[in-house]
Formats: structure tokens, sequence, C-alpha cells
């Protein structure tokens, strides 16, 4: 009889520690759950931020082509003003090679200095 109370106990003894190894896996699988669902939710957050900044790099390339297209548009008048100028020092030159006034040939002399100095502000402008 001892015998079968031996085995019973025994028995008994490996039964708590299935039961309690039982509860542990539960306690782990659980966590695991947990711990997926956090993972998952991270995981959803980051697809959106992904999301979020290539909206914004769309933006930004398209405000940077708009920039771009002001940038050619100011080279352009750029351009403009500088033909005109030179047509300005054109007849500016032809008056005083006409004039024969030696002081308005000073004057314009100076005045030509200038013209061709803007001259070269706008051509470097313009390299950039």
């Amino acid at each position: 009889m001892e015998s079968l109370d031996t085995s019973t106990d025994n028995a008994l003894q490996i039964f708590k520690e299935i039961a309690k190894d039982n509860q542990d896996n539960v306690k782990s699988v659980e966590k695991q759950v947990v711990m997926t669902e956090e993972i998952t939710k991270l995981i959803n957050k980051a697809e959106l931020d992904t999301h979020s900044a290539i909206d914004r790099t769309y933006d930004s390339l398209k405000e940077m082509e708009k920039s771009r297209q002001n940038l050619d548009e100011l080279k352009e008048q750029s351009n403009e003003i500088m033909n005109y100028n030179n047509h300005v020092l054109e007849t500016i030159t032809e008056f005083v090679e006409n004039s024969k006034i030696d002081d308005t040939v000073d004057s314009f002399d100076a005045m030509e200095k200038d013209m061709k100095g803007l001259d070269e502000d706008m051509k470097n402008q313009n390299e950039w």
C-alpha cells in the first residue's frame, strides 16, 4: 500500500509540475502575444511615418521645380536687361563719337565704364 501511496504521490507531483510548466507556457505565450502586438503597432507607425516622409519629399521636389523655373525666368529677365543695357551703351557710345564735345566725352567715358561694370555683374550673376 505504501508503494501505491508513493506512486500516487509521485504521479501527483509530476502532474503538479506539468500543470506549473503549462501555466508558465501560457504566461510566456501571453507575453509573446503582447510583444507581437507592440511590434505590429511599431511597424504600422513606421509605415505611416514612411508614407508621410515620402509625401513631404514629393512636396519638396515640387517646390524645388518651382524654384528652378523661377530661377530660369529670372535668368531670362536678367539677359533681357543685359541686352537692353548693351543697347543703351551702344547708343551712348555713338552719341559720344558723334558729339565732339570734350567734357561730354569724358562724362560718357565714365558712364561707359559704369555700364561695362554693370554688364560684368549681370554676366557673373547669369553664370551661377
